[in-house]
């Protein structure tokens, strides 16, 4: 028009190698919209169950509430195939298979020592014998794929060499991969699920409480999904004293730290033990109520909540599902 400048001309930038590196990474992830919706629909495949394969979850819970017992127990069933214990089928009484065949399964045990870790595992390879025994599966065909899928590393006391992630330095904000990812890459390749037990024990030089550091380490979980062709990576962790107190143990938000933990993971399912009111009507003791932990799938992004389930803790602390509480005692008429 008259009177107006005329438009600037677009300046011409010279990309750097790793910006044309960067470039070409995006463009090759550009889905047209034709060729997807003629396509057949992908078939979305899951490890557990509303926990999709390739993405990062988490198992919350407090002090004491059988997370790292619910962890292990959970590796050794994926490298089944099996629902051994009924933790996700809640059949107590039949063994069913988990929503993905046997797969390599790699279990990191960061807050207790090796003796610990070897005991639990001890008394769970015995229960398991007794269970699949009874059972329709063949006893020896499930230990060898158990011995030959099921890898424990305990880490306790491995200092630096056990950080998942790592602050850059103390001036940036910036979360950079530790010696614990560089080795789960290597060892990760193939796997079907890799469990960290727990999120502070392989990232204690972060800030539990920043978000920037928080975003960042599921960040970095979600590259070594990436990294290893679609293992899950699960974080035991936390929750926090006043969710447990106030008696909001299951919700999503109960989880220790920055909420941006709850917002990039995918999955997430939060165990409390029974609370003194509810085994009160339930006519429980206090020992016993204490056996019996609520497990409440606080978030599944890609499938319908499944809700709450009961798990009860047996001898050695062993979890067991398919079993619910007595019902709450009916008060009598006056």
């Amino acid at each position: 028009m008259p009177g107006l400048p005329p438009e600037p001309s677009p300046r011409e930038r010279v990309l750097s190698v790793v910006e044309q590196e960067s470039l070409v990474r995006f463009g090759s992830r550009l889905r047209q919209f034709s060729t997807v919706v003629q396509a057949p629909p992908p078939q979305l495949q899951f490890t557990l169950p509303g926990f999709l394969r390739g993405t990062v979850g988490m198992v919350v819970g407090a002090g004491g509430s059988g997370k790292s017992f619910a962890m292990l127990q959970t590796m050794i069933c994926l490298a089944a195939g099996l629902d051994i214990w009924g933790l996700w089928s809640d059949l107590a009484d039949e063994i069913m298979a988990l929503p993905s065949p046997p797969g390599r399964c790699i279990y990191v045990a960061a807050e207790d020592p090796a003796v610990v870790v070897d005991w639990r595992t001890h008394h769970l390879g015995l229960d398991a014998i007794k269970r699949i025994k009874g059972s329709r599966h063949n006893l020896d065909e499930v230990l060898v794929c158990i011995d030959r899928n099921l890898q424990i590393f305990p880490v306790y006391g491995a200092g630096r060499e056990n950080a998942f992630a790592l602050a850059g330095s103390r001036t940036e904000t910036s979360v950079v991969p530790g010696p614990l990812y560089e080795n789960l890459m290597q060892y990760g390749r193939g796997a079907l699920a890799i469990g960290l037990d727990t999120l502070g024990r392989v990232s204690s030089t972060l800030e539990e409480k920043e978000g920037s550091d928080m975003g960042q380490i599921i960040d970095i979980a979600e590259t070594l999904t990436v990294e290893t062709a679609g293992a899950n990576v699960l974080f035991a962790h936390h929750t926090t004293k006043a969710a447990a107190l106030n008696g909001q143990a299951q919700e999503q938000q109960a989880v220790s730290g920055s909420r941006k933990l709850t917002d990039h993971a995918r999955w997430q399912v939060n165990m409390a033990i029974m609370d003194a009111k509810t085994g009160e009507a339930r006519a429980l003791t206090d020992a016993d109520r204490r056996r019996w932990i609520n497990v409440a799938a606080a978030k599944m992004n890609y499938a319908d909540n499944a809700g709450a389930r009961w798990w009860r803790r047996g001898e050695h602390g062993i979890l067991v599902g398919g079993y619910s509480p007595p019902e709450q005692q009916q008060r009598q008429p006056i």
